[in-house]
């Protein structure tokens, strides 16, 4: 994994049964990390940092050599098939067609979240956890059940 982690990072298996595997990444919020700017306009680079870590807006006036972000909040989660080796969405637990259920829970939770269908995990028996991003002045990552929805047995 790419971004302000520092040995700060916590892995935990949530699930590791039944030849599916969870695991949830998180740190402790970092506060005022200074981006260098060649990584910030690379953008796969940023994309990558991004990807893992919830950046809050850039500012170039705290810091001279690069781009500081007032908070880093690094919420990630990772769910594979043991038997195929691939990374799971979720999917795999709720079916093709359960978009339009998930949209009307997240609906439930708040305005402007944003799903990524890989970044959840799952715990014990049909209990699914996404990570969604709230858009707006609380960016943090939010934690939102789906177990209601889930349709496959793990």
């Amino acid at each position: 994994m790419t971004g302000p982690v520092g040995g700060y990072l916590q892995c935990r298996v949530t699930y590791n049964k039944n030849n599916i595997l969870s695991i949830l990444f998180t740190t402790p919020k970092i506060y005022y990390r200074t981006y260098d700017t060649k990584t910030v306009q690379n953008r796969e680079k940023w994309a990558e940092v991004c990807k893992y870590c919830r950046v809050s807006p850039l500012n170039s006036v705290i810091a001279e050599t690069g781009l500081t972000a007032e908070v880093n909040d690094l919420q990630y989660a990772m769910t594979f098939d043991l038997t195929t080796g691939k990374r799971l969405t979720i999917d795999h637990f709720m079916g093709n067609n359960s978009q339009g259920k998930v949209d009307e829970l997240l609906a439930a939770e708040g305005n402007h979240l944003h799903l990524d269908k890989e970044n959840f995990y799952v715990e014990d028996q049909k209990q699914l956890t996404v990570l969604v991003e709230q858009q707006g002045p609380e960016w943090d990552r939010k934690r939102v059940k789906l177990s209601s929805l889930v349709t496959k047995y793990f």
